[in-house]
């Protein structure tokens, strides 16, 4: 015998049922299985349960199954182990049908199970105890397992479960039932849709926990840094503030400082102006005395020279007058010679001789003289030498200081620039360091806003814990 495996729909089985009776009991089913689906309070075996037990009863089919697909694997459906067996049924004359059953794991495309998943369609079979496709056969056979219809529950076009149903003899449902029970599936795609939105509540409410945990914990760090960084900020605007002071001290008096040395470098320009004034006039002076000195020099060369020529005079003039006193002499022993005749004569010779000592004694008096007025002279014109080299190192000497004062002159000019470029930094200085007053009042304001702030995050992660543990508290009740 080869069993029929059909798809829905299918042909009608007769019923002793009054249409209108008919309708009626699946109206009920449908309100029954609707309310099983609606009740979020049972859990999902419990709904999975019932409904078996309220298609069971409907159907008259004794045995349910549930198949599920394996969440560490979409291609693998197994056992969910929830069962409806019709009371007062011997479990034992199937128990090794329902280990089997439990124990089997279906690939999508593997098994009647596996088919339904891959096709997505329902089936039913009149025995499956003949049916190449069920893995189960044997044991299906030995424990007087027969008919069966099965369906797929679908949830976001993919299949989630596979419910299958048993009958003790060979058998198929009549079209009717069949149609309903993909209303039924629908249901049972509604219980796997509230678990599924239940877990991702669950991890979503965790996540969100964990979350404002975080996010408090955050705040807490956050307020807690910015309590110490507010603290910080305090006391360095505070040491700044300080600091500032202290520099406005110090400007004030590098300020008075430098007004003293203006008035200072002022009146040494005054003195350095009259120095190079007096200076000027010394330098003309000496240059003046040293030109003088120089012809007192020449001419004492001259005058040395002159005496020189009179002594070589006073030489000759000497000599001539020993030949005149020679020639007195002479003429005197001529005069003698002569006689009477030679008197007259005798007495210019004396004369002469006279004449030639007189001579002969003032050129040696003159020499004496003219020797000592050379000596002078000479030790004269050493000594203005000497008070020449003087005056010219003298000169030298005052040109020297002249340009000393002009470089002094210089540096005084320099100076007094840099004093007033100074003086103009100083009043910058003074004006940065009243900005930095105004930029710390400003600082300690922010620094006491951040208090507050801290404050008020410290406060704001309180009342958002507070609050998160009252939205986890009723989303969980």
């Amino acid at each position: 015998m080869i069993a029929r495996l059909i798809a829905f729909p299918q042909k009608t089985v007769g019923s002793d049922t009054s249409r209108a009776n008919r309708l009626s009991e699946i109206l009920s089913l449908l309100n029954r299985v609707a309310a099983i689906a609606d009740d979020a309070r049972k859990d999902e075996k419990t709904a999975f349960e019932e409904v078996f037990e309220q298609v069971c009863s409907f159907t008259g089919w004794p045995i349910g199954h549930l198949y599920v697909r394996d969440p560490g694997d979409h291609l693998r459906y197994v056992s969910r182990d929830v069962w409806r067996l019709e009371p007062g049924m011997d479990t034992a004359a199937i128990a090794e049908f329902m280990t089997l059953s439990k124990n089997t794991v279906f690939t999508r495309g593997t098994g009647l199970v596996g088919i339904i998943a891959e096709t997505g369609e329902a089936r039913a079979v009149e025995d499956v105890t003949v049916l190449p496709q069920f893995l189960r056969a044997e044991a299906a056979q030995r424990n007087e397992v027969r008919g069966f219809f099965g369906f797929p529950v679908m949830l976001d076009g993919a299949c989630v479960a596979v419910a299958e149903f048993y009958g003790r003899q060979t058998g198929l449902l009549d079209d009717t039932s069949l149609e309903i029970m993909t209303y039924v599936s629908s249901q049972l795609a509604r219980v796997f849709e509230r678990q599924a939105f239940e877990k991702r509540k669950a991890a979503l409410m965790d996540q969100f926990e964990t979350s404002v945990q975080s996010a408090v914990g955050r705040l807490g760090a956050a307020s807690g840094e910015l309590t110490g960084s507010a603290g910080e900020l305090g006391q360095r605007c505070g040491a700044a503030t300080d600091a500032c002071a202290k520099v406005g001290a110090g400007i004030a008096d590098i300020s008075a400082a430098a007004g003293s040395l203006k008035s200072a470098m002022a009146a040494l320009d005054d003195a350095e102006r009259n120095t190079e004034s007096k200076t000027s006039v010394v330098i003309g002076t000496v240059n003046q005395l040293a030109g003088e000195l120089r012809e007192a020099v020449t001419q004492l060369e001259t005058s040395n020279q002159a005496a020189q020529d009179i002594g070589e005079i006073t030489r000759n003039v000497s000599e001539i007058a020993g030949q005149v006193r020679m020639l007195g002499l002479n003429a005197t022993i001529e005069a003698a010679r002569a006689g009477d005749m030679g008197k007259g004569f005798a007495i210019v010779a004396s004369e002469i001789k006279n004449l030639a000592q007189q001579s002969e004694a003032a050129s040696g008096c003159i020499a004496e003289q003219i020797s000592g007025l050379q000596d002078t002279v000479r030790a004269s014109a050493v000594n203005m030498a000497g008070v020449a080299g003087k005056m010219e190192d003298l000169v030298q000497t005052v040109h020297g200081m002249a340009q000393v004062l002009s470089g002094q002159k210089q540096a005084t000019s320099t100076i007094g620039r840099h004093v007033g470029e100074s003086q103009t930094t100083v009043a910058c200085i003074t004006e940065d360091v009243a900005l930095m007053d105004e930029a710390m009042a400003v600082l300690s304001e922010l620094s006491r806003g951040l208090g507050r702030l801290a404050a008020d995050l410290e406060g704001t992660a309180h009342d958002v814990s507070h609050s998160g543990e009252a939205f986890m508290t009723a989303m969980r009740g």
